[in-house]
């Protein structure tokens, strides 16, 4: 008799993270292994055992292991991913005070200058795990002349690593060590003949004033100030971007700031002006009305002109509110010159939004088709601000607009119909023609645009006591027994939008009688949409009662399955996209169901 052979056991594809010991008796043969597929597993897994297997004694042992790896490997993922495991080495080692800044400073110094800029930056993130918990002054002094030395390299790259692994020592260590090895450093740059130190002393401002004792403020403003005026317009350039990131430094000494902005728009460097410009409104929301004068006003103006460039005019338009809110509306004469080459803020009063806004806005209704979206998708909010006696201008506009052959504009100015009949008390027969209009819309969306807004409008029309009010509800009530399907199918989003709307004692002698008839439609689309809108609105709805009651188990008891099912279960989603936006403030029209070319297999 013959016996089958025992199979011998298949090696493992993969180290298995079971214990330290093991780890570090495996780790050797697996990084031996040819395959590079076959290596990354073991290499990626020595973050993970020095985080939950290894103690801190055997993170400092096995560190030597990863060091010798990282230089005899070859293919540049590998050597990345192994070097960005030695933050966690350096992590779990400190927990226990062990430095490991012997062991990996020459190797990081080394790679952090390497051509290819992934290891180089995997090797800046450690030298700066290893520059945060430095505390020998030795260490710290050696750490620190390297990064200057990145600094004033030739190559951009990694001057900037150097710039970085700077800001980062000054934000992370101690006040103490900041003080003791950074400012005479600071002070070095910036009086160094290479530009490029000057202009990396100003980057590093932000970091220090942000770790150092209060009474050593004015020793490093000191060196900003200097700085400003260096004969160089990039390191100056700078001191703009790096002012507008200290601003609170001033909080005290607001009137520094202004000097400064003065200084830097009389600047001869058009880069330098131009930075200005690109932080123009945090610093004169910074300095406030009182300090802003006419030299600042006359910059802002000149970006604002024919002679400036797109970017400065685009700027210029983009704080152009700022401005205004901040002089106020009553120094409106001191940009008006400006306003035909920008944009116009709607909060500058009515006086100027009528000579300004409403020819502009005819303008923009003769442009491009995107254009003219646009400038119709707020032409409401103007109504307040204009008062209701001039806001005639705007309800003529919107009845021009409602004859766009633009579906868009018509759908802009249905989502607007609340607020324009609650704007416009004086003017709701006008209002109401637009209503009509928009309900009766060859395309659904507008059509349903409009619906959803019914409740809203018909409330404002019973507060201001509109008499055609009555004469609005029976025309939406006949929409229930129109020929038309669709005209039905509004219906009962028009009816939804007013139960949400209206207070039960209105809405059920009024509009119940007419759902209740939607919802024994012969068309089943017009029973689905009433179902769904009363299981996803109605019963969700504080006036919910016993009448909404009635018509759900009547629609129960429907014969159509579909029906039946969302009854029971909720609304059928089959051709709702799903949303990945949630807004901060619900609308409740909003979760009104409506439905176009809603099909059934």
């Amino acid at each position: 008799m013959e016996f089958r052979s025992i199979p011998k056991p298949i090696a493992s594809e993969d180290i298995e993270l079971v214990n330290g010991e093991k780890f570090i008796n495996d780790f050797d043969s697996f990084c031996n292994l040819e395959d590079a597929n076959k290596r990354l597993p073991s290499i990626r897994k020595t973050g993970e055992a020095a985080r939950f297997l290894f103690s801190p004694t055997q993170c400092k042992e096995f560190v030597s292991k990863l060091v010798k790896e990282i230089e005899k490997e070859e293919t540049v993922s590998i050597k990345v991913i192994a070097i960005q495991q030695l933050i966690y080495f350096i992590e779990k080692c400190h927990s226990e005070n062990i430095n490991l800044y012997n062991e990996l400073y020459g190797l990081m110094k080394e790679l952090v200058k390497d051509e290819t800029e992934e290891i180089a930056l995997a090797a800046k993130d450690v030298m700066k795990k290893l520059g945060e918990y430095l505390n020998e002054d030795k260490e710290i002094e050696e750490y620190l002349d390297q990064v200057d030395s990145l600094i004033g390299n030739v190559d951009g790259f990694i001057s900037s690593i150097g710039l970085d692994l700077l800001n980062y020592f000054a934000a992370k260590s101690s006040k103490e060590n900041v003080k003791k090895f950074i400012f005479n450093r600071l002070k070095k740059m910036s009086q160094s003949i290479q530009f490029i130190m000057r202009k990396g002393a100003v980057t590093t401002f932000p970091a220090i004033l942000s770790n150092i004792e209060e009474e050593d403020i004015p020793e490093v403003l000191s060196i900003f100030d200097e700085l400003s005026k260096d004969s160089v317009y990039s390191v100056r350039k700078t001191c703009v971007v790096v002012l507008n990131q200290i601003l609170n430094i001033f909080t005290n000494n607001k009137p520094k700031v202004l000097e400064y902005i003065i200084q830097f728009i009389e600047d001869n460097s058009r880069y330098v002006r131009f930075q200005v410009i690109v932080n123009f409104g945090k610093f004169i929301q910074f300095i406030g009305k009182d300090l802003i004068n006419q030299k600042i006003i006359d910059f802002f103006n000149n970006n604002c002109g024919n002679e400036a460039d797109s970017e400065q005019q685009y700027y210029a338009a983009y704080y152009f509110v700022t401005l205004i809110q901040t002089i106020g509306g009553n120094q409106w004469n001191l940009v008006a010159d400006s306003f035909s080459k920008l944009a116009l803020s709607i909060h500058v009063g009515n006086e100027i939004t009528m000579s300004y806004l409403i020819p502009a806005l005819d303008k923009y209704l003769q442009d491009y088709e995107e254009i003219q979206e646009i400038s119709m998708m707020h032409v409401v909010d103007f109504i307040p601000i204009l008062g209701q006696e001039k806001s005639v201008t705007i309800i003529t506009l919107l009845q021009k607009s409602v004859q766009s052959p633009d579906w868009r504009i018509r759908k802009s100015i249905a989502k607007q119909l609340g607020l324009l009949a609650q704007s416009t008390p004086m003017y709701s027969s006008y209002v109401e023609e637009i209503c009509v209009a928009l309900l009766i819309d060859n395309v659904n969306k507008v059509r349903r645009a409009a619906a959803k807004r019914m409740g809203e409008v018909i409330n404002a029309f019973l507060t201001c006591g509109y008499v055609g009010a009555s004469s609005l509800i029976q025309k939406l009530t006949d929409m229930s027994k129109d020929p038309m399907k669709v005209r039905r199918v509004d219906f009962v989003t028009v009816a939804t939008s007013l139960f949400v709307a209206l207070p039960p004692d209105q809405f059920n002698p009024y509009i119940l009688p007419s759902l209740e008839l939607a919802s024994k439609d012969k068309v089943s689309e017009i029973r689905i949409a009433v179902a769904t809108n009363i299981k996803k609105v109605m019963e969700k709805h504080e006036h919910y009662n016993d009448e909404i009651k009635k018509l759900s188990e009547q629609l129960k008891q429907d014969e159509d399955v579909d029906v039946k099912f969302i009854m029971e279960n909720g609304p059928i989603e089959l051709f709702k996209r799903k949303k990945t936006i949630t807004p901060v403030v619900e609308d409740p029209c909003e979760r009104i169901v409506s439905f176009e070319g809603f099909g059934r297999k």
